[in-house]
């Protein structure tokens, strides 16, 4: 039997004596795309984060495809969650001084990836993304759509099995959000990729298999 890509299990965290998260379960398979809604300061990035091994929780345990991140040393965690984890942010995080091809092979050359099959796979990518043309070009001189595509590049470069996602149209006008929203499908089914998508759009989630809302440091389930 497959394990779960996620399992949490009775998380809390606090911040300055403020409970962010508590007593949170969450299980998603493989190939699962699921939404997180809630309100403004819920907690949903800082769960993520969790989810991302990027920020530790206070008590109880994350499990990522079978393994358990936060027992790694930091050196084996970071490169667990290179291998492992593809992050998409709302502001892309594209490094300004490299250009679109040199953004998406980062993560590639952290994981020591043979140049010659990172050149290739990154090639792919673009190109699958439409993106060949405006791959030699600054983050700066490319639209707002054409980052948040080449961060998802970027994302999935490393072959990683979950993708998590926090706010990914959250800068983007309606047209590059909807073409966004299409995309998350497409690529669930091109690459059986398992993703988590923190939104406060209803149209992507209504996408998604399930939708959950975060209140009151619990995750429902919305029906």
């Amino acid at each position: 039997m497959d394990h779960p890509i996620i399992k949490a299990s009775q998380i809390h965290k606090s911040y300055d004596g403020r409970v962010v998260l508590k007593a949170l379960d969450l299980e998603v398979g493989k190939g699962e795309l699921v939404a997180i809604m809630g309100k403004s300061g819920s907690g949903k990035s800082t769960l993520l984060h969790i989810l991302g091994t990027l920020d530790r929780p206070d008590s109880g345990e994350v499990s990522i495809r079978g393994e358990y991140p936060f027992r790694l040393s930091k050196n084996q965690l970071s490169d667990f969650r290179n291998r492992n984890i593809g992050f998409v942010f709302q502001f892309h995080h594209l490094l300004p001084e490299f250009d679109l091809l040199e953004n998406v092979k980062m993560p590639g050359h952290i994981a020591k990836t043979d140049k010659k099959e990172l050149h290739r796979k990154a090639l792919e990518l673009i190109d699958y993304f439409g993106l060949t043309g405006v791959m030699r070009q600054k983050p700066a001189e490319l639209s707002g759509g054409e980052q948040q595509r080449a961060a998802i590049c970027r994302a999935l470069i490393n072959q990683p099995g979950l993708i998590l996602a926090d706010e990914p149209t959250g800068n983007l006008d309606q047209e590059a959000s909807e073409e966004l929203h299409a995309l998350f499908g497409k690529l669930r089914k091109a690459f059986n990729q398992t993703f988590v998508i923190v939104t406060h759009q209803a149209d992507l989630a209504l996408q998604c298999d399930k939708t959950y809302i975060l209140q009151d440091g619990s995750l429902h389930l919305k029906t």
